[in-house]
């Protein structure tokens, strides 16, 4: 079975999700072909990890205006519009990967166009 995780954050942090995908990848890696699509840079890793460069500043300045916060639920503050663009770059290669099961793990944007791709392909 192909299964690809798709995780921006993933090469960048190591908190709980990214955590968690590189865990799940590695157990499921034995048995079968999984790849993680990431935004941060490339590791050896005993699955495919395939970089989608997308710039990205985690330091970026919030701010703390009361529309930031709209902004951010409807999912168009700096943060989200960053998962948009990776998961936007991620569909070509997800094409050719052509895997059974995505894992999309980051909310918003990449749930939503995740969905329509696998609907789609």
């Amino acid at each position: 079975m192909k299964i690809a995780f798709v995780s921006f954050y993933s090469g960048y942090a190591s908190r709980g999700g990214e955590t968690y995908v590189d865990s799940l990848a590695q157990e499921l890696s034995a048995q079968n072909q999984v790849a993680v699509f990431q935004a941060g840079p490339k590791t050896k890793k005993p699955y495919a990890v395939i970089e989608i460069k997308t710039k990205y500043n985690p330091d970026h300045p919030h701010s703390q205006l009361p529309v930031t916060h709209i902004l951010k639920r409807l999912f168009l503050d700096y943060f989200h519009l960053k998962e948009l663009l990776f998961t936007l770059k991620s569909l070509t290669q997800l094409r050719r990967f052509k895997p059974d099961a995505i894992l999309p793990q980051n909310s918003g944007w990449e749930v939503i166009i995740v969905k329509l791709f696998a609907a789609i392909h």
